[in-house]
């Protein structure tokens, strides 16, 4: 219902739970304006950085083109776009401190194809570095300082980076958004895990090239497949998939 309705709808029915004030009509206008829902053909000629460890069939689905359900709540949309000026205020601090030597730098893998963006490369000490951003709540940010060590998923996405930039070292960038206070883990170059990670994205490309699909690897019960956007588009597909 648009603002308008809302608000007549609140005058000639004060009663009405979701809207007993202005300030809740208000909290609920702003929290539907940027809702976002409906579906969208996705697809890639390569792998994304930032995907190492999704499904395989899904990763397949990327290659060959599928309609994506999109879900996109505006409280979503605001943590998505609070990321992006996170990593504005990380690129104010290395320009700030004469260490920021490029940004948002486009990377390729030829094989197997991967592209993504990578956020910074800085000059410290006399040796460059490169520098992925992350933004975490406090529960997020207090696991990793504890741990000493990045997210799973995040030391693939670096180490993706790593080879594809062919350098040695870099830091996953940990920026707290409760207090801005900021981690940096300092990651190298694993060659031997990245081997595996490629033997990985080779499997599928194998098994797309030869015009097949993953079978699935989870049930449809799974939280993995509830979360997937493509859910519908994957279980209405009648081709099982060959096992990896």
């Amino acid at each position: 219902m648009a603002v308008g309705g809302l608000l007549k709808k609140m005058h000639e029915d004060p009663t009405v739970e979701e809207i007993k004030s202005i300030s809740d009509l208000l909290t609920k206008a702003i929290n539907e304006i940027d809702d976002d829902y409906g579906y969208a053909w996705k697809q890639s000629d390569t792998f994304a950085p930032s995907g190492s460890n999704q499904c395989a069939r899904y990763a397949a689905y990327r290659l060959r083109g599928f309609e994506q359900k999109f879900s996109w709540p505006g409280r979503m949309k605001r943590l998505f776009d609070l990321g992006n000026l996170i990593e504005i205020q990380v690129e104010k601090i290395f320009t700030r401190m004469d260490i920021l030597v490029d940004k948002q730098i486009e990377i390729f893998v030829d094989n197997p194809p991967i592209r993504g963006y990578l956020d910074f490369v800085i000059e410290f000490g006399g040796k460059k570095y490169i520098v992925e951003c992350k933004s975490a709540n406090d529960m997020a940010y207090s696991w990793r300082q504890k741990l000493k060590k990045p997210k799973d998923d995040h030391m693939r996405q670096i180490q993706i980076y790593l080879e594809a930039m062919d350098m040695e070292e870099g830091f996953l960038l940990y920026y707290g958004k409760n207090d801005s206070d900021i981690l940096l883990i300092h990651v190298k170059r694993d060659r031997d895990f990245i081997k595996k990670l490629f033997k990985k994205y080779d499997k599928i490309y194998k098994v797309y090239n030869a015009g097949n699909i993953p079978a699935r690897p989870y049930k449809q019960t799974s939280p993995s497949c509830a979360k997937c956007d493509a859910f519908d588009y994957c279980w209405a597909d009648k081709e099982v998939g060959v096992s990896l």
